[in-house]
């Protein structure tokens, strides 16, 4: 069964573009998103990871996959649903009531330059602002996809296996098929499912 990874990719605006989609990476497949880690099979249809951000990855796994065959894993038990609020992005309508500034590129401010000096300047398309309000839009809200509600991810934390994650984190991977965990210590759930394995981090 092949593992859709991209759900543990990072979004499409993380700055950090080589975590976007899922890379190869000594002999696996990885998806990771900063918070999560999976780790499958090697599937050539996926670039190997640039050569300058292989060693920090690369400590990262085998700090906490080294010994992943001796690890005692545990079943889940079922974990709670959500909890939503309402977006925002949007304020619970699911269409846009905002958009980034395309003048200053949400910086809110411009440089200009003359023959003597450059100046920064507030936007005056935004007021400084670097987003402008929409009225009477039918766009779809870019945050919620239009649902008018997010994960709250103020109220998902729940207790463990002795420590503390974030639900919004784990369901996902939780939901892997066959899935098994194991606290380890330094804040990292490490997760055996069919085919992989994964890293969630937890938080205090």
């Amino acid at each position: 069964m092949k593992i859709d990874l991209k759900p543990f990719c990072a979004d499409d605006d993380d700055p950090r573009y080589y975590l976007r989609t899922p890379f190869n990476l000594n002999g696996y497949t990885v998806a990771v998103d900063g918070h999560v880690c999976v780790r499958v099979g090697l599937d050539d249809s996926y670039n190997d990871l640039q050569e300058d951000k292989c060693e920090s990855i690369s400590n990262v796994l085998n700090k906490h996959f080294h010994d992943v065959e001796s690890i005692n894993f545990k079943p889940f038990k079922a974990l709670p649903d959500l909890v939503y609020c309402d977006c925002k992005a949007c304020a619970g309508t699911g269409f846009m009531i905002k958009r980034q500034c395309h003048e200053c590129d949400g910086e809110g401010e411009l440089t200009l330059s003359s023959s003597c000096n450059d100046y920064e300047v507030d936007c005056y398309s935004c007021s400084g602002k670097g987003e402008i309000t929409i009225k009477n839009t039918k766009e779809t809200c870019i945050e919620c996809n239009g649902s008018k509600q997010i994960v709250d991810h103020f109220k998902n934390t729940i207790e463990l296996g002795g420590s503390r994650v974030n639900n919004y984190l784990m369901k996902p991977v939780a939901e892997l098929p066959n899935a098994m965990y194991a606290y380890t210590g330094d804040m990292a759930y490490i997760v055996k499912f069919d085919g992989g394995h994964a890293i969630v981090m937890g938080t205090r």
